[in-house]
């Protein structure tokens, strides 16, 4: 005989509580859910009653009061006056922007509504696709903005991600692998045969504007400085002078205003040949609208090191190049530090490293042990 199907509980008919990862709902039926915004048990049956009462007729429309949509949260906080460089308020934008976007795909309005549960589950979808490090950046700047909305009263208590502890990551190299000098020194003739060359077709009439030997000239100038991209963007000749290139924050108001990192004034001293290159460099900018894009550069220059079998290198690792070379000069960590513009010298170690041709190194006989038989 068929054993008897056991007896199953019809579906709760009317208005009554749920509970979802901690979080009470109010069920209202035809699928209509209300957060409560508790894991309180007494709190939730609290507003269940006042619900029902008709003192809060709809909690999500008397929500909106006091708490605003992730939406709002997104663009309030990235259009305030943080002080932030145009290069990190673009990442931020990008990171902010994508992991909200994950939540209101969805169905979460408000951050009062996201779960542990949930952002395990975002989590873990994120594993297959990044390393921990870039979900935790992406993670860190969504934490910062949910906490600058909870400081002015934006939105509710958000513990799943205030308080989610961030993902172990990847021990990375303290170290770096370098272009050294002679590497660098081939990329720089290249880019100068490359300016030449593009210089004598728009004088012929091919073209719509001549380089004049703009990527070489921005190039060194990276270089010799040690200055960031936006910095070197930035530069003008009034900046130059009293034998040192300085770096200032843009005066202007804080929310228009360009600030340099770590909003540091400095200056970085540099010998007669180096500034001359930093004029050559300003000379070519004289006049024009916008000095270079950072991508134009870039490309222009991993096919300057493809072309001189040179292993490809970034923009950035330039800077780190030249507080290699200044250290090996023998200038102390603390002054290329300050040239640098960090406020740390322990950053500034991690930017020393290590140029291939180091590996075919061999170790000196130390003085004295000569005499050690």
């Amino acid at each position: 005989m068929p054993k008897p199907r056991p007896h199953r509980k019809g579906r709760q008919q009317g208005p009554h509580l749920i509970q979802r990862d901690g979080v009470y709902y109010a069920s209202l039926g035809q699928r209509r859910r209300v957060s409560l915004r508790t894991r309180d048990r007494a709190e939730a049956e609290l507003a269940f009653a006042k619900l029902l009462s008709g003192e809060a007729p709809d909690v999500r429309r008397a929500a909106r009061a006091a708490e605003i949509t992730l939406t709002e949260i997104t663009e309030q906080y990235l259009s305030a006056p943080h002080g932030w460089t145009r290069q990190t308020l673009r990442t931020a934008q990008a990171r902010v922007e994508a992991v909200g976007d994950w939540f209101q795909q969805r169905g979460i309005e408000y951050a009062s509504e996201i779960t542990p549960a949930l952002v395990d589950r975002y989590l873990a979808e994120r594993r297959a696709q990044v390393t921990h490090r870039t979900i935790n950046r992406d993670w860190r700047a969504w934490r910062l903005a949910i906490e600058w909305a909870q400081g002015r009263a934006l939105c509710g208590p958000c513990e799943a991600v205030t308080d989610r502890a961030e993902l172990r990551e990847a021990r990375r190299a303290r170290r770096h692998v370098l272009p050294a000098p002679d590497e660098v020194a081939r990329v720089l003739e290249r880019l100068r045969q490359r300016d030449a060359s593009d210089a004598g077709r728009n004088a012929g009439g091919h073209g719509s504007e001549p380089r004049n030997r703009g990527a070489s000239l921005a190039v060194l100038a990276l270089y010799v400085t040690g200055l960031r991209i936006a910095e070197l963007q930035r530069l003008t000749s009034d900046d130059v002078h009293d034998g040192a290139v300085w770096v200032r924050p843009e005066q202007g108001a804080a929310d228009t205003a360009e600030p340099t990192k770590g909003h540091r004034e400095r200056a970085i001293r540099l010998s007669p040949d180096a500034l001359e290159a930093v004029r050559a460099y300003l000379a070519w900018t004289r006049g024009r609208r916008t000095t270079f894009s950072e991508s134009w550069l870039l490309k222009t220059v991993r096919a300057a090191c493809k072309a001189t079998k040179v292993v490809p290198f970034g923009l950035h690792d330039l800077r780190r190049a030249a507080a290699t070379e200044w250290h090996r000069a023998g200038v102390p960590v603390l002054v290329i530090s300050r040239w640098l513009g960090h406020s740390d010298a322990r950053t500034t170690e991690l930017y020393l490293g290590e140029y291939r041709s180091d590996r075919a190194l061999v170790a000196p006989l130390p003085r004295g042990a000569s005499t050690v038989h």
